[in-house]
């Protein structure tokens, strides 16, 4: 039969327990914290120093009813280093826009470390992308390094499609993520308990800094972040009521450590959107066309535009990279995704159309130039050029050069004209007048090859 006090107070350790000593369990606490210590762990550390102490499951026991006590039931383990918490506060900070006179508000960003709850805020003008994208820059940069895990709420900027099991990132947050090598676990719709680091972390600021920014008055969101700067360091300074140490000294103390360093170049806002390759093999962004594989005629392709580059990817595959040019509705074309056949058309020039004619005779010459003469742009006539000289394939140099001597006598000179002559046998008729060699450098409708040097 136990004995009246025992029976009249059942909490109370006896003479035998009591006389046991219980360790810190606030240094307990703060130690589960670090990667990989457990609690047997601790408590085969706490048996060599006290031998006489607590076996393991009264020693698992009482750290149980402590935390009980303490109210710190940790439905999850955050390992330091291991999870970063993200989502906007509910609450927003209204500012004066000088410029329009409009009152506008700005949403505040929230980031708390998992282990150390170290917490970073921070005012911008929306929930956007271009915003989203940025908080995390400045989150990092606050933090000196980043963890293993973001864990989002679904917001449109981070996930473009939510789910239970598989949610779908905005593909700008995805390039995000693996610029920092991070993983990201977006919280389950409806399931707060995923991220209630955060949610804790979003009730404090709104108490600690958002209801002390009530009654000032701001004209700049930049304004409101001066303001945010000493609450935040007030906050985060502040011991926690249950573990007695600060956000701060524990994240100095356990979780900086941890931290992963930041990449050495910082990450570039790009925007996504999706094309499909046009039968010239280009597609379209931002009002001008960037060149991809030929081979690639039909298929749809994801395009990255940055502040100075352009991307296409296929199946997230990079396929093409272009400098971004912001000149509208001009092409800018890589030779290598060009079909063979219009490769050979690049090295067109009238310099050499001309020089190709000359060996043929001066009056294949004089009709070259006459065609490259007519258009303002040379380029126009090119294919006038390569049509009539591919005569000579067929029916010899010297049936081409009279005949051109013939078009030129009769002023038909076009392609169309030379290969009648040719079909004809005109260019061969004994009694044809010899026509005098043409003097082109006077004429005025010739340039003359000095044009083309």
């Amino acid at each position: 039969m136990p004995p009246p006090t025992r029976s009249l107070f059942p909490g109370l350790a006896g003479p035998k327990e009591a006389a046991r000593p219980f360790p810190d369990w606030r240094v307990i606490r703060k130690e589960l914290l670090r990667k990989g210590v457990t609690l047997t762990l601790l408590w085969e550390e706490y048996k060599e120093e006290h031998p006489q102490g607590f076996g393991l499951s009264h020693f698992c026991a009482h750290f149980a009813k402590w935390e009980k006590a303490s109210r710190l039931v940790m439905r999850q383990e955050h390992r330091a280093g291991e999870k970063t918490f993200l989502d906007f506060s509910g609450l927003r900070v209204p500012w004066l826009d000088l410029a329009t006179g409009e009152i506008r508000e700005a949403e505040v960003f929230l980031a708390v470390l998992g282990a150390s709850n170290y917490t970073f805020a921070l005012a911008v003008e929306n929930q956007k992308l271009e915003s989203w994208v940025h908080c995390h820059i400045e989150m990092n940069r606050f933090f000196g390094g980043t963890t293993q895990v973001w864990v989002p709420d679904n917001l449109k900027s981070a996930v473009t499609k939510a789910c239970l099991y598989d949610p779908e990132l905005n593909p700008t947050y995805r390039q995000l993520a693996r610029h920092y090598e991070m993983a990201v676990i977006p919280a389950r719709p409806r399931k707060p308990k995923d991220k209630a680091k955060v949610e804790t972390g979003v009730k404090i600021a709104q108490m600690w800094i958002l209801a002390r920014l009530r009654k000032q008055t701001f004209t700049s969101v930049a304004e409101i972040n001066a303001a945010i700067a000493p609450l935040l360091a007030g906050m985060n300074d502040k011991k926690m009521r249950h573990v007695n140490i600060s956000r701060r000294a524990l994240f100095e103390s356990i979780e900086k450590p941890t931290l992963r360093q930041l990449p050495e170049t910082p990450f570039e806002l790009a925007t996504w959107k999706s094309a499909r390759v046009a039968p010239d093999y280009h597609i379209e962004a931002e009002a001008h066309y960037y060149s991809v594989p030929h081979q690639l005629v039909g298929q749809k392709v994801d395009v990255r535009v940055a502040h100075s580059s352009v991307e296409i990817f296929l199946a997230g595959k990079r396929v093409a990279a272009h400098k971004r040019s912001l000149v509208p509705y001009k092409r800018t074309t890589l030779t290598a995704h060009r079909p063979a056949h219009h490769r050979v058309r690049l090295d067109w020039t009238p310099e050499r159309f001309v020089a190709w004619a000359a060996e043929h005779g001066p009056h294949t010459t004089a009709v070259i130039e006459i065609l490259l003469a007519r258009a303002e742009h040379p380029e126009d006539t090119f294919r006038s050029c390569f049509a009539s000289l591919r005569l000579a394939k067929q029916y010899g140099k010297p049936a081409l050069e009279a005949a051109c001597r013939i078009a030129i006598a009769q002023n038909v000179v076009r392609p169309r004209s030379l290969r009648n002559i040719l079909q004809s046998g005109l260019h061969n008729a004994t009694t044809q007048r010899k026509a005098p060699a043409p003097h082109t450098a006077n004429h005025e409708n010739i340039r003359g090859t000095s044009y083309y040097n």
